[in-house]
C-alpha cells in the first residue's frame, strides 16, 4: 500500500510539473500572437485576457495525454535508474503493479481529457464567439483612438483626432479623416467631417462635413 502510493505521488508530481511547463509555453506563444493582433488593431486588447482564459481547455485537451505519457517515462526510468524497481521485485511488488498505478493515473487524465472535450470546449468556444462578435459590434471595442490611423483591411484608413466617450456604448468622435485605398492614384478618395459618433453594428456615422 505504501509502494502504491509513493508511486502514485511520483507519476502525478511529474505530471503536474511538465504540465505546468507546458502549458506556460503554449499560453505564452497564445498571448504574444493575441497581443501582436491587438497590436496591430485586429482585435481589441481589452479582450486578450478573456480569450486566453477560454482557450485554456483546449489547451489541456492537447496537453493532458502527452503529459502523461512522459510522466510515466520520467518516473518509471528514474525508478529503474536508481535500483528502486529492483528492490520493490524483491519484497513482491511486480512490475505489472507499477504499470497499474499507471494506468490509473492515465485513466484519471482521460477522464479530465473527455470532461474538456465534451463541455467545456464547446462552452469555451461560444463564449470566445461572443466575446469577438460584441468586439465587432460594440464601438466601446473597436481599435479607434485619438491622434493614430486605424487600417480596417478592406483598403480604408481612418484618422481621428479626438475620441470621446459619451453615455452607454456611444463615441463622440471629432475632426474624423477617411481615406480609400489611399495609395492608389485612381480610386483613392478621402472623405471628412468635423464631427461624429460611434454606434453599434460597426457604423460610423458623420456630420458637419
Amino acid at each position: 500500500m505504501i509502494l502504491n502510493r509513493y508511486i502514485f505521488k511520483e507519476l502525478l508530481r511529474s505530471q503536474l510539473v511538465v504540465f505546468a511547463v507546458l502549458y506556460t509555453v503554449f499560453i505564452s506563444q497564445l498571448l504574444i500572437r493575441l497581443i501582436s493582433e491587438a497590436s496591430i488593431g485586429s482585435i481589441p486588447g481589452a479582450i486578450v485576457a478573456q480569450l486566453v482564459l477560454y482557450a485554456l481547455p483546449e489547451i489541456s485537451v492537447i496537453l493532458l495525454p502527452l503529459t502523461v505519457f512522459i510522466a510515466i517515462l520520467i518516473t518509471l526510468g528514474r525508478i529503474c535508474s536508481d535500483s528502486e524497481m529492483v528492490v520493490m521485485r524483491s519484497v513482491g511488488f511486480s512490475p505489472a503493479k507499477v504499470m497499474n498505478i499507471a494506468l490509473i493515473v492515465a485513466f484519471i487524465t482521460a477522464l479530465i481529457t473527455g470532461v474538456c472535450s465534451i463541455y467545456l470546449i464547446p462552452k469555451a468556444s461560444q463564449e470566445q464567439q461572443k466575446i469577438l462578435s460584441d468586439a465587432k459590434s460594440n464601438p466601446t471595442f473597436l481599435p479607434i483612438e485619438s491622434g493614430r490611423f486605424v487600417s480596417f483591411g478592406v483598403g480604408m484608413n481612418i484618422y481621428i483626432e479626438e475620441v470621446e466617450k459619451e453615455g452607454g456604448d456611444n463615441k463622440k468622435i471629432r475632426h474624423i479623416y477617411v481615406m480609400q485605398n489611399p495609395f492608389s492614384q485612381i480610386n483613392g478618395s478621402m472623405t471628412t467631417a468635423s464631427e461624429g459618433y460611434l454606434q453599434r453594428m460597426s457604423q460610423v456615422c458623420c456630420g458637419c462635413i
